[in-house]
């Protein structure tokens, strides 16, 4: 017998915000990501509230504010205390970014939506998986199995799974193509270079993204050496080099890159340190 699928864009549709969805399988409402930027404004944080005490079960896909932003925030004002699913990494490293956050709002202006302990006590309220782990959700929607997938482009970033035994549904957002310094391609990916994993190739709904759909970019390699070009040059003539990042997601790479690169070159290593700043870094 088939189902009723409904999906809802909260945050995250036609535009860059943050991303939040609710997909409806007959009475079930699972929420996609609880994503916010650090404005906390929108009406996306208005349709969140009004629907957050309905939610039956909650799936966080990467560790950054896109994608988890606006958990603490719900979790402690708006009653989204329903059961949550990440894997392991994105359960830790998000509760880490949400830290940090945290901190910074906290030290430049008078914020109060949330504050560490609410953070704490979310992601205390999310259940860690593994990957391939299928997960049935409790009580009486425990006939629907959610499963995370590998997507790349974060440690712990997931593509999910869906299935209520008629109905399969693939979540997958933000997922590379491409294996990276720290990261293998997404779980779409896993046969010959260009060829889909057999297991997600026909769902009944597909949910994902366009974002980058219309963008000619060169190849990866290129971009890193573009990047690196960018860096050395600065330091070259004495100057410092800043690089907005988040604090436990694309961070890895980034950090990973530059600590290669670095010490190839003796000048710079000699006249110029890498550092981390932020809330939660820490000296090693």
């Amino acid at each position: 017998m088939s189902s009723t699928l409904q999906f809802t864009a909260i945050s995250g549709a036609h535009n860059e915000d943050a991303v939040c969805y609710l997909l409806e399988i007959d009475d079930a409402r699972i929420l996609l990501d609880c994503g916010s930027y650090e404005d906390y404004s929108g009406e996306g944080l208005a349709r969140l509230q009004r629907i957050a005490r309905q939610v039956d079960a909650v799936l966080l896909s990467h560790p950054d504010m896109a994608h988890v932003g606006a958990y603490p925030l719900a979790y402690a004002k708006y009653g989204l205390t329903c059961p949550a699913y990440a894997t392991q990494a994105t359960h830790m490293m998000g509760a880490l970014c949400m830290q940090d956050a945290s901190k910074t709002l906290a030290a430049r202006e008078e914020f109060t939506l949330f504050n560490e302990k609410d953070v704490e006590a979310a992601f205390d309220n999310v259940t860690p998986l593994q990957y391939s782990q299928p997960k049935a959700l409790p009580g009486r929607h425990s006939h629907i199995v959610v499963t995370a997938h590998a997507a790349g482009h974060t440690i712990g970033g997931t593509i999910w799974t869906i299935n209520n035994g008629a109905e399969d549904v693939l979540y997958a957002l933000d997922y590379n193509h491409t294996k990276e310094e720290h990261l293998r391609r997404c779980s779409l990916m896993e046969g010959a270079e260009g060829m889909l994993s057999r297991r997600l190739t026909k769902p009944t709904l597909l949910i994902t993204d366009a974002l980058n759909a219309t963008y000619n970019l060169a190849t990866r390699k290129k971009r890193v050496e573009c990047f690196l070009d960018s860096v050395g040059a600065v330091v070259k003539r004495g100057g410092n080099v800043l690089i907005p990042v988040d604090s436990a997601a694309r961070v890895l790479e980034i950090a990973y890159v530059l600590n290669e690169w670095w010490p190839r070159e003796r000048s710079r290593r000699d006249t110029h340190a890498l550092c981390l700043l932020g809330g939660s870094a820490r000296k090693m």
